[in-house]
């Protein structure tokens, strides 16, 4: 990787008159980040907008460790090293670390993902496996139905509308599958028009992008391990 890397920056530098080009991948404090940076003259750490969650205990990573990944948690639920519980409460753990500064979730319901996950442990001990999915906290952009959460689709009007009594069919796929559904994601109002309150993880006073705002942000931070999004 480091090899690669130095490879990559020889690259750049020579097909760049020596400045970087726009986004690319820098590497500071022994992990990458995206800069998004052009010019290459300020220091890293003031490119990066290292406000206080970065400099936090657990630092965010281009590629995440093994057992941070729906593949890694998946086999170490079946090895019996982890639990379903245990998978939910390091995302909330996640939400109450990251949440306050990026701002990626519409809604949390933490008591009926507690409950899934524990019904989930159960199965496993059961013998009763779902899928590769089971017992994996997922996030659901605010624009498909979640049983007993609104769909505002990021619009002030539509929060005010009643919360939904049935799962939309993607949603009711994934619940048989086994996953635990942690709330809904921000969406751009109707997945279009200007980007939303989330910020991005990598530099705060940047905007992720959209329409899937607050999935990317959110399993970026670790607050779920996966999230539905639309394109």
């Amino acid at each position: 990787a480091e090899k690669s890397t130095e490879n990559r920056e020889m690259r750049w530098r020579s097909n760049s008159g020596g400045r970087r080009p726009r986004n690319v991948w820098l590497r500071h404090q022994n992990r990458f980040l995206n800069s998004g940076f052009d010019g290459g003259q300020q220091p890293a750490d003031r490119i990066l907008n290292m406000s206080d969650h970065h400099e936090r205990s657990r630092m965010l990573r281009l590629f995440p460790e093994s057992d941070e990944t729906i593949y890694g948690c998946a086999a170490a639920l079946r090895a019996r090293t982890t639990s379903c519980v245990e998978l939910l409460d390091r995302c909330l753990a996640c939400v109450d670390e990251w949440e306050t500064s990026v701002h990626a979730w519409v809604s949390i319901d933490r008591e009926a993902a507690r409950q899934t996950a524990h019904e989930r442990d159960r199965e496993l001990a059961e013998g009763r496996d779902r899928g590769p999915l089971h017992g994996i906290p997922l996030g659901i952009k605010d624009i498909f139905n979640v049983a007993g959460h609104v769909t505002a689709a990021g619009s002030k009007a539509w929060s005010a509308h009643e919360p939904k009594t049935d799962d939309c069919p993607v949603v009711a796929r994934l619940r048989a599958a086994g996953v635990i559904i942690l709330g809904k994601t921000v969406t751009t109002q109707f997945a279009c028009f200007d980007p939303p309150v989330t910020r991005n993880p990598w530099n705060t006073s940047h905007t992720p992008g959209g329409s899937s705002s607050g999935s990317a942000a959110a399993v970026a931070t670790g607050m779920c391990l996966g999230a539905i999004g639309s394109q």
